[in-house]
């Protein structure tokens, strides 16, 4: 089974918003991941944006049966109920349900701890330093040691 793990924000809501998402096998091995600017938006926004990215990369590798984990209780639910409230992201809601059904998609909340990966690639899309990439270009070093602390199920400080 394959992981995707996203996270979205912005700094102001609404403010410059920023997604990341990564997407790894069942043992952990990093197969691709993505960070990127979405300009002002809202947190709503940016999760919902950051989902869809993940997805469409899952998608591009020709994925299926994926495990979504993501830090927004709002966007778990949404897609759980099939069902978004928000008119302003209804422009991408839909492809986010095509590709949740069309590609055998669960979704699960974890708290933002356990997504310290996905929340540093946020960080990073914020600052610019990378857009997307595949697994043979993680030598990133904070992000390899990141995924090496996640994956030993270690504690994660926030700086």
């Amino acid at each position: 089974m394959f992981q995707v793990n996203v996270d979205g924000g912005s700094n102001g809501n609404p403010g410059p918003s920023d997604g990341g998402g990564i997407l790894r096998d069942g043992l952990w091995s990093c197969f691709g991941g993505i960070c990127a600017l979405y300009g002002v938006a809202t947190n709503s926004i940016a999760e919902g944006l950051a989902l869809l990215d993940g997805l469409r990369m899952a998608q591009q590798r020709g994925l299926r049966n994926l495990l979504v984990e993501s830090d927004s209780k709002v966007v778990v639910g949404w897609l759980n109920s099939g069902i978004c409230n928000l008119w302003y992201m209804w422009d991408f809601w839909e492809e986010i349900l095509y590709l949740f059904r069309t590609m055998n998609c669960r979704i699960h909340h974890i708290y933002r701890e356990a997504n310290m990966v996905a929340d540093f690639l946020v960080k990073e899309g914020a600052n610019s330093r990378i857009m997307d990439f595949d697994g043979d270009d993680i030598g990133i070093g904070r992000l390899q040691g990141l995924l090496q602390t996640n994956y030993l199920e270690m504690p994660y400080l926030r700086r």
